[in-house]
């Protein structure tokens, strides 16, 4: 399957420091992309047959100067994909700010804007700024405005985050050309700190791996990829297929084979199970806990096994608590 979408974390930087983060994010990094290493994974992807490529964070209108530079570059390099990004809307203090974020982005030509909404982000960010952002938004800004709202086990499990996103969304005034996107929270990175008193209680099972939507039908199929601020190319964060700051981003695409990648080969041949079997070879203490998901045990497993595969397993932080 060619590479039809990529994700550019532009920086691990954010206003917020949201239990359910994927990546860890907060005040405490200062990282940003450099323009040299955006240019170069630009031209690296000249040809694929992309359908979007979308910009995050971290929250990148931390930067909005450079934000809207590197929209418009992407823009009239690639005009036909779609191009979004993903804001918590920390921003939008004022009506006045709204409105001139929202210009300036579309005039950027950003196509697609998705705004995170739920109990995770309002802990940080005044809900207040979202309605303004609804309110200020026009039909013909954007091609697609989302709201994307995060469930813990599934919006109709019953738990402290789900009640309060439920009451948070009947709240809002959202327009009718505005999106209602729901996804369920995956159970890795920060998560894990915060499930004591929500654990739907599972145990290590020899399981398939269940990729997140983002990722098309599975591991091996090289349809989406992210690229950090540091370099790192990673399917599911936290497992890496190399770095562009060490191989060129076109020769990792070209040399991809998930069945020379331990980690990929292990969940996608055998799924937890070939994790289990890895820990066991290399001699790797596996942890006795109980676990939420397939994906909490598949992350709980690889933070035991990171020691080994250090190359495999990275960015590092996204396994250290923080």
């Amino acid at each position: 399957m060619p590479l039809t979408g990529v994700d550019l974390l532009l920086t691990y930087q954010c206003t917020s420091r949201c239990h359910h983060c994927l990546y860890r994010a907060g005040s405490h990094h200062q990282d940003l992309m450099s323009e040299q290493q955006f240019h170069a994974i630009l031209e690296s992807l000249e040809g694929f047959p992309l359908r979007w490529i979308m910009l995050f964070g971290g929250e990148p209108l931390l930067f909005q100067n450079q934000l809207y530079k590197w929209i418009n570059t992407i823009t009239k390099r690639f005009p036909s994909v779609n191009r979004s990004i993903i804001t918590n809307g920390f921003w939008a203090k004022t009506d006045e700010q709204s409105r001139e974020v929202l210009k300036k982005l579309s005039a950027a030509g950003l196509t697609h804007l998705s705004l995170s909404y739920d109990s995770f982000h309002a802990r940080f960010v005044n809900p207040a700024n979202i309605q303004r952002i609804l309110n200020e938004l026009k039909t013909n800004d954007f091609q697609k405005v989302t709201i994307d709202s995060y469930f813990l086990f599934g919006e109709n499990k019953q738990n402290e985050y789900n009640f309060k996103t439920k009451e948070l969304l009947k709240q809002l005034k959202i327009p009718s050309f505005v999106a209602l996107q729901k996804f369920n929270v995956l159970t890795v990175g920060r998560m894990v700190e915060y499930l004591q008193g929500n654990l739907d209680i599972h145990t290590f099972a020899d399981s398939p791996c269940d990729v997140p939507y983002w990722l098309g039908s599975s591991l091996a199929q090289l349809s989406t990829i992210e690229i950090d601020s540091a370099g790192y190319v990673t399917l599911c964060p936290g497992i890496t297929i190399g770095n562009i700051q060490q191989v060129p981003l076109h020769k990792i695409i070209a040399s991809y084979n998930p069945d020379q990648h331990p980690i990929i080969h292990a969940l996608t041949n055998t799924g937890i199970g070939g994790l289990i079997q890895l820990a066991q070879e290399h001699n790797v203490e596996i942890p006795t806990q109980s676990v939420s998901s397939p994906c909490h045990a598949c992350y709980v497993l690889r933070r035991a096994l990171i020691g080994t595969f250090p190359n495999d397993l990275a960015p590092h932080h996204l396994y250290v608590s923080d």
